[in-house]
């Protein structure tokens, strides 16, 4: 394949780049800010970037050509469909508040479940558990 190579870019472009690769939170924003950086910057062609930011060549070759095609917008991800995945923050919280739950209903279950065989061995004579049998 013929080397994909990005046009010199205006100072603005680039002070934009660099702001990105700067302040992204999301690393595969920022990576691809680093590819583009490194052809405007460097003039490094995709296999190049590609051993540097350890992705495939391909992958590096896409998000060049949409950079040139659509600019910085173009290296964001699209949005999808559905609720938002299990890694945004609504659902950290929503996970912690679920396993936080579960976590007070079990141990209310094996509270309840030893009260009861405490209470049946009470009434039986039987040692309240495997522990209490050994013991005795």
């Amino acid at each position: 394949m013929r080397p994909i190579r990005l046009d010199t870019r205006s100072t603005t472009q680039l002070t934009e780049l660099d702001r990105t690769y700067r302040t992204a939170r999301e690393g595969r924003l920022r990576i691809r800010a680093l590819m583009v950086l490194l052809a405007a910057e460097r003039g490094l062609v995709a296999a190049q970037i590609a051993a540097v930011v350890r992705e495939h060549e391909q992958t590096v070759r896409r998000w060049l050509v949409r950079y040139r095609a659509e600019g910085r917008a173009g290296l964001s991800d699209a949005p999808r469909p559905g609720p938002p995945n299990s890694g945004h923050a609504s659902g950290s919280a929503a996970r912690a508040r679920s396993i936080s739950s579960r976590s007070r209903v079990a141990a209310m279950t094996a509270s309840i479940t030893e009260t009861a065989s405490f209470a049946d061995s009470t009434m039986t004579g039987a040692p309240a558990s495997p522990r209490a049998s050994r013991a005795a």
